[in-house]
This record gives structure tokens, C-alpha cells and sequence, in this order.
């Protein structure tokens, strides 16, 4: 699944630049002189366009990548269960009131 992700990355990029190098063969042989700005034009937004497809050819995320940042994610959600856990348990006992607990809640709420 990642490769065809890359494949089809590296293969915008080579699209775009393959239209770059058009625009500038036409402008290079074009003898007409209103054509020359159009021309301009499609090699600039090509060129954006390739570069960044590269970019986001080089900057896909491994697989390995992907599940550590599951895990910090699930690790993160596990601490935020058990601080809850603990807000209500200090709650219970009385060693915080109410507004305090609740306001400490949304914050971990906002975690998961």
C-alpha cells in the first residue's frame, strides 16, 4: 500500500516536471510573442507543483513510523484514563472540591 502511495508521489512529480520542460521547449521555439507569458505561467505552476509532489514523495511516513505514533497516541490515552481515575478518587476522599475536579476533568477529556 505505501509503495503505490510513493510510486504515485514520485510519478506526479515526474509529470509535473515533464510538463515544465514542454512549456519551456514551446517558449524556446515559439516565434510568437503572446504566447510567451502563457507559457511562463504553466512552467511556474508546473515547477510548485513538481516540487512539491517530491516533497511528498520524501516526507511519506514509514510503516514504522505509523506505529510509534500509535502507540505514544494509546500511551497517551492511558494516562489520561488514569489521571482521571485518580482526580476521582481525590474527589471522593474530599481532598479536592468540585470546581477543581471538574476543571482538571475537561482536561483530560480533551486527551482522549
Amino acid at each position: 500500500k505505501l509503495r503505490f502511495v510513493k510510486l504515485h508521489k514520485f510519478m506526479s512529480g515526474a509529470d509535473f516536471f515533464g510538463i515544465f520542460g514542454c512549456a519551456l521547449a514551446s517558449m524556446i521555439l515559439s516565434t510568437r510573442g503572446y504566447f510567451i507569458p502563457l507559457l511562463i505561467c504553466i512552467m511556474i505552476v508546473s515547477l510548485l507543483a513538481g516540487a512539491i509532489s517530491f516533497y511528498q514523495f520524501l516526507t511519506v511516513e514509514t510503516p514504522q513510523q505509523i506505529k510509534a505514533y500509535k502507540a505514544q497516541e494509546a500511551k497517551s490515552r492511558d494516562d489520561a484514563v488514569q489521571k482521571l481515575r485518580t482526580l476521582k478518587q481525590l474527589l471522593d476522599e474530599g481532598a479536592i472540591s468540585e470546581e477543581e475536579y471538574n476543571e482538571k476533568k475537561r482536561k483530560y477529556i480533551d486527551l482522549l
